[in-house]
């Protein structure tokens, strides 16, 4: 019987193109092989990102869905290879937990956590652990497989991460994009600073169109930015248009986020706008990435704690993030150019 591979997450982008790395390396590694996405929530965006993907399947299962309960209950009758990454701050939620359980009651099961923190290990798990300061968490997926029994790995982190692509989006002339929203705005870039930065591209590079993306929620945000400055915004572009849009783009600018995930993934030249709070995230597999980030200030102590805050308008930001020269920013945008050009 094919074995059955589970990677199980809380919904987010970036989680879930680190499932997807992990499933590539294990279709180059096992043809034919696919794995199976499991998020404890819903996200139309990230299930119309994996569409496309052969080898990934992807389940949604909140707990307060009842046919979540019916897949648990089918989990149980098969054995299942299954990882998860622990969170670095907070306990691993007990519907995880249900999960992996019910995935691994059958003989033959192995259960992989990707852990930062020191705890007693049970008998039935297998833990890859990890520095959050010093690793990075796309450079852990090798050692999954190789706990899985897979050890063909060993000949795989040379795959840099990717993402299928469309080409549905067209732009006339060229142009840079940017992203300068996360889920929380303590990794968000300030408006002012937004709007600094903008204005500062606008004079450097003025035959490219500007466009900034954005969700609804951040859309007054991102009009304070660009108010009166030459440029548009799209608001909540479906996924297969936003790999698209970026995919295309002569420059990707963005803070630390999924989006900017999955701009490093499709190979467009990229300006990390990072912080220090949380390293193991940034997309250091990039090799077309320019990642920023300004310690002078920075409080954080690199897992998500630590007093490194400056208050905005708009709440707190990251210093490390909030103090990043636009100068530099700009330095950047031009350095990458300069790169496409020539190569």
């Amino acid at each position: 019987m094919p074995k059955k591979y589970l990677f199980i997450f809380g919904g987010a982008i970036g989680d879930a193109l680190l499932g997807v790395h992990l499933g590539r390396m294990l279709s180059s590694s096992i043809p034919s092989s696919q794995i199976t996405l499991i998020s404890t929530r819903e996200n139309r965006f990230v299930r119309d990102l994996l569409q496309p993907i052969s080898f990934v399947h992807f389940v949604e299962m909140p707990k307060w869905n009842p046919r979540s309960w019916i897949i648990l209950l089918r989990l149980c009758l098969y054995p299942h290879y299954t990882v998860f990454c622990e969170p670095i701050t907070s306990s691993t939620s007990l519907w995880w937990q249900f999960i992996v359980r019910a995935a691994t009651m059958s003989k033959g099961s192995i259960d992989v956590r990707c852990s930062s923190r020191t705890h007693v290990q049970q008998s039935r798990e297998r833990i890859v652990a990890y520095d959050c300061r010093t690793d990075h968490m796309f450079d852990l997926m090798p050692r999954v497989l190789k706990q899985w029994g897979i050890t063909s790995a060993v000949l795989l982190p040379q795959l840099e991460p990717y993402l299928y692509q469309n080409t549905s989006i067209k732009v006339s002339k060229p142009y840079l994009v940017f992203h300068f929203f996360a889920p929380s705005m303590k990794r968000s870039f300030p408006v002012s600073k937004g709007r600094e930065l903008l204005f500062a591209a606008r004079e450097a590079f003025p035959s490219h169109q500007m466009i900034l993306t954005c969700t609804t929620k951040e859309l007054p945000h991102a009009k304070r930015m660009a108010e009166n400055i030459d440029s548009e915004i799209l608001c909540d572009l479906p996924a297969p248009d936003v790999v698209s849009l970026i995919a295309g783009a002569s420059a990707y600018v963005g803070v630390d986020t999924g989006i900017t995930h999955i701009a490093c993934h499709v190979g467009v030249p990229c300006v990390v706008l990072g912080n220090n709070s949380n390293p193991c995230w940034l997309p250091y597999y990039a090799p077309h990435a320019a990642i920023l980030f300004e310690l002078k200030r920075c409080g954080c102590n690199g897992n998500k704690t630590g007093d490194c805050f400056e208050e905005t308008p708009e709440g707190q930001a990251y210093r490390c993030l909030f103090d990043i020269p636009i100068k530099s920013i700009i330095v950047a945008i031009e350095n990458i150019l300069a790169a496409r050009q020539s190569s």
